[in-house]
C-alpha cells in the first residue's frame, strides 16, 4: 500500500533539471490556430497551470487511490488530457485512435502505476531550476503544446542552442500524436551535433 502524502517538512528537496537535446513546447509566432489564443509562458512551469497539476503537485496520493480504483476514473482522467493537450480540433480521436488511447489508459491501469505518475509532478514541480544549460540543445515548438515558449526566451535559457524546430502539428504528446514529425525533429537536431 502506498505510504502517506509527500510532506514538503519532511521530504528532502528536489531540483528539477532539464539539460541536452529536448523536444518541447509552443505556437510558432503569426500562425494562426485554435490555439493561437494561448499566451505564451516561460516554457516551463512556474507556478502550476491548472488543477490537474495543483493536485498532482500536492495531493498526489490522493488522487492515485481514486485512479487506482476505478478503470473508469482512469480512463476519464487520461481522456481528458488528451482531450485538453493533443492537437485535436477538440475531438482527442483526430489525434490518436481509439485503440492508441485504450492502450495508453491500459497502460496506466494494468501496471498500477496512476500514483507514481502523479507523484512526478510532485518531485518535480516544487523547484524549477533555470540556469543556463550551456550543452548543445534544441527544441520543437509544437502547436498545441500546453506550456507555450518563444525562441527568445529558449536562446536566453539554452545558451548553445542549436535547434529550434517548429513543427506545423502536435500537442503535449506529440512523439504519440505525430510520430514522424517528431522523428524529424530529433532527427534535425542530432544532423547539428555530430
Amino acid at each position: 500500500m502506498p505510504g502517506p502524502e509527500p510532506d514538503s517538512r519532511t521530504a528532502p528537496a528536489r531540483r528539477s533539471t532539464v539539460t541536452g537535446p529536448i523536444a518541447a513546447v509552443g505556437r510558432p509566432r503569426g500562425r494562426s490556430s485554435p490555439h493561437a489564443s494561448r499566451p505564451r509562458s516561460t516554457g516551463l512551469p512556474s507556478t502550476p497551470p491548472g488543477g490537474w497539476a495543483t493536485r498532482q503537485s500536492t495531493r498526489p496520493q490522493t488522487l492515485g487511490y481514486g485512479l487506482a480504483d476505478s478503470p473508469a476514473g482512469q480512463c476519464a482522467w487520461i481522456l481528458e488530457k488528451f482531450h485538453a493537450w493533443t492537437d485535436c480540433d477538440g475531438h482527442p480521436e483526430k489525434a490518436l485512435s481509439r485503440d492508441q488511447i485504450l492502450d495508453d489508459v491500459s497502460l496506466y491501469w494494468f501496471t498500477g502505476t496512476a500514483t507514481s505518475s502523479s507523484r512526478l509532478y510532485w518531485e518535480s514541480l516544487r523547484t524549477v531550476d533555470f540556469d543556463p544549460v550551456a550543452v548543445p540543445s534544441g527544441i520543437s515548438v509544437f502547436p498545441a503544446e500546453i506550456f507555450q515558449t518563444s525562441r527568445r526566451w529558449a536562446e536566453r535559457r539554452f545558451t548553445d542552442l542549436r535547434w529550434f524546430g517548429e513543427p506545423p502539428r502536435g500537442g503535449h504528446f506529440a512523439a504519440f500524436e505525430q510520430p514522424a514529425l517528431f522523428v524529424e525533429e530529433v532527427r534535425g537536431f542530432f544532423r547539428l551535433v555530430r
